[in-house]
């Protein structure tokens, strides 16, 4: 392409760009308006076509936004306010994208927008610190330490929002040691299936311990501040065998002394499923913290083999049912360990 060909090719694109950034503003499309205009200025910033569309763009986009934003900033609900701070963050964040292009065109709107998510700010902080201290009251009166809890997490958003209050370091502390729970877990189980195993698989439930609660597996000696005492009792597996039976004829041409003889025979099939179902129990006991629900939760676990009973003449049955498969049942204690793996995750959704 000659170079005067190339030139005249560039200058018809950066015409089309341009035309696409002002029929995006002709056509009320100013999220594309803007996002076209900034593109191009940031390849070539002297640009002043794309310099006017991005004022123009960014003006009516501010103004919808703030719209937008008005009632969100005045309703009495918090999320709303904090969809008000979310929206007034992106609004200054145009405008620094576009502030290389536009000068200090709008950082009177740039600075108004940071006026507002302070205020709101601490509107919030004031709602969740006022929260917190109804929520430490009701802990005070009723003992839950649900409502510490609660109390915590508003405190916690409180500080999140940059309130400030000389009171928040102690009641966040406080709030924090009120809404301590202690669970204590021990397993009883049946002769024969190693504590150790069992160990191994359910003691993973301390792995709940976390800022509000405090999970102790199978302690020693007497934790006297449990709030919940926790016994997961696994039973002996109960075993049932149940046999079912089937009957195949078969029939075969053969020759004998020349001569074509028809013989038959006849297979009797003994299906015999052994079922294993291993049930857990949960007990739960304690005061008014305790919300733990006593509970069964069960697995089972099926084995089927079949053996064979011959009548007639054999010389007609397939090679397959001649002989009868080796009975090999898994050892119980395996099958129970590998059911209470399976059980684990109702076992811990159940407590917690």
């Amino acid at each position: 392409m000659k170079p005067t060909s190339l030139f005249s090719f560039l200058s018809i694109i950066l015409l089309l760009s341009c035309s696409t950034a002002q029929q995006s503003l002709k056509n009320q499309d100013y999220n594309k308006a803007y996002k076209t205009a900034l593109k191009k200025l940031n390849k070539n910033e002297n640009d002043q076509e794309y310099v006017q569309v991005l004022k123009e763009s960014l003006t009516k986009i501010l103004a919808e936004d703030e719209k937008e934003v008005y009632p969100l900033k005045n309703s009495e609900e918090l999320k709303d306010k904090t969809k008000a701070i979310s929206k007034y963050v992106k609004m200054k964040d145009k405008i620094l994208a576009s502030a290389r292009f536009t000068g200090n065109e709008f950082n009177g709107r740039k600075s108004l927008y940071s006026q507002e998510v302070v205020a709101l700010k601490k509107v919030i902080g004031k709602e969740y610190f006022d929260r917190g201290l109804i929520d430490l009251e009701r802990f005070e009166n009723d003992g839950l330490k649900s409502n510490a809890k609660a109390a915590h997490i508003n405190f916690e958003n409180a500080t999140e929002y940059d309130f400030d209050s000389d009171q928040l370091n102690s009641l966040l502390a406080k709030s924090l040691e009120s809404a301590q729970l202690v669970y204590v877990i021990e397993c009883d189980m049946p002769f024969g299936v190693t504590s150790l195993k069992v160990d191994n698989i359910l003691e993973d439930l301390e792995d709940e311990s976390g800022q509000y609660i405090t999970v102790e597996y199978d302690p020693i000696g007497i934790i006297n501040n449990a709030d919940c005492e926790i016994n997961i009792i696994i039973n002996s597996l109960e075993i049932d065998t149940d046999e079912d039976y089937d009957t195949i004829d078969f029939e075969e041409e053969i020759e004998v002394d020349s001569t074509e003889v028809t013989i038959t025979a006849e297979v009797e099939i003994k299906e015999i499923t052994k079922t294993s179902l291993l049930e857990v129990r949960i007990r739960a006991s304690g005061g008014k913290n305790c919300e733990v629900s006593g509970t069964t939760l069960s697995k089972s676990y099926e084995e089927k083999e079949e053996s064979y009973s011959l009548s007639g003449d054999e010389r007609a049955i397939p090679r397959k049912y001649k002989k009868d498969k080796e009975i090999d049942y898994r050892d119980e204690d395996d099958i129970l360990l590998e059911l209470l793996e399976e059980l684990y995750s109702d076992i811990r959704s159940r407590i917690f």
